[in-house]
């Protein structure tokens, strides 16, 4: 850029000293709430609410090679509330709200938020379905907040986004019991000078009990070719968790996610509790 060094060449040039640990602080935010957005949509009327409460850390950030040799210093504090409603039979409108407290440090500098995170706001429609199979598609506006919003920029910061999900889940039995598999696949359009996402996420679930649910999942994401200040970026994740249910419609759900590879990205530990109400 030309001229004199002004409030936004500043701003940007911090960025960029703080880029090895801030790439990938907007990831965990929505872990959670993956975990149970699934391919089968609700009925008419019927609606599905979970608050989550989370903790989240970090002490190092993956290299460009994959290695975890940043160090970083990073916490957040999020209560999460994501709900699903069904419009009709076949199409179900999907929220999610997030207040957060988050905090960064490293040599060179440190970022901090509280308030509302990106918000989230979307539709999903069923294309085909019978007994145990469905594959749905769904599409998210994800409007901006004080707090975690898009990768690899500082808490507050970003624009709106826009994201596409094709989704397919399928039931099964194994030994007496229901099991289900739920696979999406996404693509994440990123306002501004930032570079564009896919993103996939695999979900295997299985009831040990009547009442008790086992899940693990996988999120995986990867940018697309770096433009602007954004750099290219890649994490792997695994998330377990079980689902005990009180009543028909009534559960708590405890669980962890961890980074398990990387690049340019922190390196995440995170633990959750959830409370799911069903209407």
């Amino acid at each position: 850029m030309g001229g004199a060094s002004g409030p936004r060449e500043a701003r940007i040039s911090g960025l960029r000293r703080l880029a090895p640990a801030l790439a990938g602080l907007a990831l965990i935010a929505a872990a959670p709430a993956a975990a149970n957005a699934s391919a089968w949509n609700f009925k008419k009327g019927e609606d599905q609410l979970i608050l989550t409460q989370l903790y989240d850390y970090a002490d190092r950030s993956f290299d460009p090679d994959g290695d975890a040799v940043y160090p970083v210093d990073f916490e957040k504090h999020e209560l999460s509330l994501f709900g699903e409603y069904g419009l009709t039979d076949t199409l179900t409108a999907v929220t999610r709200l997030a207040l957060q407290d988050v905090y960064l440090e490293i040599e060179s500098g440190r970022d901090t938020a509280r308030g509302l995170a990106a918000s989230e706001v979307g539709l999903r429609h069923a294309l085909w379905r019978n007994d145990q199979t469905v594959v749905s598609a769904q599409a998210t506006v994800i409007l901006p907040g004080a707090g975690e919003n898009v990768t690899d920029i500082f808490f507050g910061e970003g624009e709106t986004d826009y994201e596409a999900r094709l989704l397919a889940g399928h039931s099964f039995k194994w030994r007496g019991r229901d099991g289900f598999i739920d696979a999406q696949a996404g693509y994440r359009w990123r306002g501004g000078d930032f570079g564009n996402e896919q993103r996939l996420d695999l979900t295997l679930g299985y009831k040990v009990t009547d009442r008790l649910t086992a899940m693990g999942q996988g999120f995986f994401l990867a940018s697309d070719k770096s433009k602007g200040l954004n750099r290219d970026y890649m994490s792997a994740r695994g998330q377990l968790s079980a689902v005990y249910w009180l009543t028909d419609r009534r559960a708590v759900q405890l669980g962890g996610l961890a980074t398990l590879a990387g690049e340019n990205i922190i390196r995440e530990r995170a633990i959750f509790a959830a409370y799911w109400i069903r209407f």
